[in-house]
C-alpha cells in the first residue's frame, strides 16, 4: 500500500498533533507502521523500549533487527525538531558562503519533521535497489505544512535520516524476501557476521 507524505500529514494532524497541548514538548520521535489494508497503526515511540534510548537513530537501528514489528514495507517517521529557514527574499544566486553565514544567525523555529517510506524499488534484471522516501515538515509557529522536493533532506540536513530510514527499508525487504537472490545472500552474510562476532567474543572472554 503506497502512501504519500500528504497522507502522513493528514494522519498526524488528525490523530496525533490535535491530542497534545504542545507539539514540541509532548511528542517524540516515532515510527508509524502501515498494515496490509493501508491503515496507519499505533506509533512505535523512541521511549517504548530501553534499547531505543529515547533516540531516533537507536530506535531505527533496533527496528532493523525486529522488522516483524512492521507488517509492510510502508511506514512513516515523525519527530519534533528545530530548524532554521532562510528568508525567501534573499537572492539564491548570492555567494553560497553568504547563505551559510546568514543561516547561522537565524533563530530556531519549532517544526515537526515527517517522512514516508514505501517499499524499496527492485529491478530483478539488474539487481539494482533504490529507496522510496519522501519528506515533509510542519512549521509549528505558522501552522503550515510543506512537502519537500524529492531528494531534499529537510531540517535534519546532513543526510543521516534518509540513510537510516533507507537501511530499515532495505532490511525489511531482505527479511521479507522482496529482493530475489539479494535477500538470500544478505541473510547468509548477516548470519556469518553474527557467528564471527560470537567467536570473537568467546576469544575475548578467554584472554581478558
Amino acid at each position: 500500500m503506497t502512501k504519500t507524505i500528504e497522507d502522513v500529514w493528514k494522519h498526524v494532524s488528525n490523530k496525533i498533533t490535535n491530542k497534545v497541548n504542545n507539539v514540541w514538548e509532548d511528542l517524540e520521535a516515532m515510527i508509524i507502521p502501515v498494515d496490509a489494508d493501508g491503515n496507519f497503526m499505533a506509533p512505535i515511540k523512541c521511549s517504548d523500549k530501553p534499547e531505543y534510548e529515547g533516540d531516533s537513530y537507536s530506535m531505527i537501528r533496533s527496528l532493523c533487527w525486529t522488522t516483524e514489528l512492521l507488517p509492510t514495507g510502508t511506514f512513516a517517521y515523525v519527530c519534533p525538531a528545530r530548524a532554521r529557514q532562510a528568508p525567501t527574499e534573499m537572492d539564491p544566486t548570492d555567494d553560497p558562503n553568504d547563505w551559510a553565514d546568514l543561516i547561522k544567525t537565524l533563530p530556531f523555529t519549532h517544526v515537526l519533521t515527517m517522512s514516508v517510506v514505501n517499499p524499496i524499488g527492485y529491478d530483478p534484471v539488474t539487481d539494482e535497489v533504490s529507496p522510496n522516501i519522501e519528506h515533509g515538515v510542519w512549521w509549528v509557529e505558522r501552522n503550515e505544512f510543506e512537502a519537500l522536493p524529492v531528494g531534499e533532506e529537510g531540517p535534519y540536513g546532513a543526510g543521516q535520516l534518509p540513510v537510516a530510514l533507507g537501511s530499515l527499508s532495505f532490511k525489511w525487504a531482505v527479511d521479507n524476501n522482496q529482493l530475489g537472490a539479494i535477500s538470500n545472500d544478505m541473510r547468509e552474510a548477516i548470519e556469518l557476521a553474527r557467528q564471527s562476532m560470537e567467536k570473537a567474543k568467546a576469544v575475548f572472554n578467554r584472554v581478558r
